[in-house]
């Protein structure tokens, strides 16, 4: 296989060894079988893990999770990748910093301090192969099988086994991909599946009194030929995964081999070209920033050079929802041609256009009427359905629902409007793609 230099070192090298057919060039992910996991998969409308619609087999006793895994029959399968579609509330952008004493105190993860000090960490800073999860941890192994596994609540556990379709478990808006944090593990061999036990009188979380004590999992491992292995333990209603040692020590990796693996605000709200900032967080920088925000996205991106620009993984997005592409889907305050468009390219005076028909909008009497707007109902219909799903459809609820959209809105603006004067001149084409 040809050397990716984008990719890390030690990445490379277990790719090399289980001489991959497959590899993704964004996320190194690779597939062995397909066929093998259309067997079972279950249905995620959306693309979108959800418990509700995930056949898990939910164990709480020592002997109903190791019936489990003894009817999985793990032992002896090599290990080929690792996914999860949660956000890894370990290793934060924050966190990342405080580990490596770079974080500055008081300041926002979006601050251009700590963008700066966690772009140029040092190569040697450790980084702890562990990860806190709220959604499945998903193991697969050569053969194309998968494992998949979750926590309830403590000490209940989530099982299962070719049940999670690859994209709904490789989720795009993961804040850290597994691969590079447990690049330790593999292409190893489960040698042996172990679970560590622990006797009860009251559950863990809510202390309520059992009628009679009982044998739980504290810890499920899979162990390998050298005697490392993986584990996975319950914290709350969290799953932590840990790269241990034979001795049970947490393993770690030098930042130079697991950066790709991360997506933090440096990647995803910073445009390197422009020295642009996001506040809004709804502006998106970069090919990690794109994953980010999915298939509902515009792609901005600033000429007169769009041809070069677009091609070097550091375009700018936005949701295709947001008020400042209504203002071209609507035609407000612009030409018809821009509305059958799939594609624009517009001057710099054009777009200026658009953000005075948007901050027009923003401050127009329809919004300040707020859910009394049928413009301001259609454009939170989304939001609006998510409220009554939850059956909190009160009139002070709508109210509150379309001023938190006003807000992001004008936020947005304002973060359109800084990156404009940043990033544009006024010979400048935009090209917008996507709409």
């Amino acid at each position: 296989m040809a050397a990716n230099h984008e990719t890390p070192r030690k990445v490379r090298k277990f790719l090399r060894k289980l001489k991959s057919p497959l590899v993704q060039a964004q996320g190194v992910q690779v597939v062995a079988n397909p066929q093998v996991r259309e067997n079972n998969l279950d249905d995620f409308p959306g693309g979108i893990f959800s418990n509700a619609n995930w056949s898990a087999i939910r164990c709480r006793t020592a002997a109903e999770v190791k019936s489990t895994l003894d009817s999985f029959q793990l032992v002896g399968r090599r290990i080929w990748s690792l996914h999860t579609s949660s956000y890894d509330f370990l290793n934060c952008a924050e966190n990342v910093l405080v580990s490596a004493g770079k974080y500055v105190a008081g300041e926002e993860d979006v601050s251009r301090k700590n963008i700066c000090a966690y772009a140029n960490l040092p190569k040697s800073t450790r980084i702890a192969r562990q990860m806190e999860i709220d959604k499945p941890f998903v193991v697969e192994f050569k053969d194309g099988d998968t494992f998949e596994i979750d926590v309830a609540m403590e000490p209940e556990f989530l099982m299962s086994m070719n049940r999670i379709p690859g994209e709904v478990a490789d989720n795009r808006f993961r804040g850290v991909d597994p691969f590079y944090i447990f690049s330790d593990v593999v292409g190893k061999v489960v040698s042996a599946v172990e679970i560590e036990t622990v006797k009860i009188d009251r559950m863990p979380w809510t202390g309520r009194a059992l009628d009679r004590s009982e044998e739980v999992a504290s810890a499920i491992y899979l162990r390998f030929e050298n005697g490392s292995r993986l584990k996975f333990s319950p914290d709350i209603d969290y799953l932590t995964v840990e790269s241990q040692n034979r001795h049970g020590v947490v393993k770690s990796a030098s930042w130079e081999v697991v950066r790709d693996g991360f997506v933090t605000y440096a990647d995803v709200f910073f445009d390197k070209r422009s020295g642009f900032i996001s506040k809004s967080e709804m502006l998106y920088f970069g090919w990690k920033g794109a994953r980010s925000a999915g298939e509902h996205r515009v792609m901005l991106a600033p000429g007169p050079e769009w041809h070069h620009f677009i091609p070097s993984g550091r375009e700018a997005f936005i949701a295709a929802c947001d008020a400042s592409i209504l203002a071209l889907s609507t035609g407000m305050n612009a030409p018809l041609r821009w509305m059958a468009a799939r594609e624009l390219d517009l001057a710099h005076d054009e777009w200026e256009t658009v953000l005075s028909g948007m901050e027009a909008m923003l401050s127009s009497p329809a919004v300040s009427r707020a859910s009394d707007s049928a413009l301001m109902r259609t454009l939170c219909a989304g939001d609006m359905n998510q409220n009554q799903m939850r059956k909190k459809n009160s009139r002070v609820d709508e109210f509150e629902i379309v001023r938190r959209f006003v807000e992001r809105q004008r936020c947005l603006l304002e973060d359109l409007r800084g990156w404009t004067r940043r990033a544009l001149h006024g010979g400048a084409v935009l090209r917008i793609v996507g709409l």
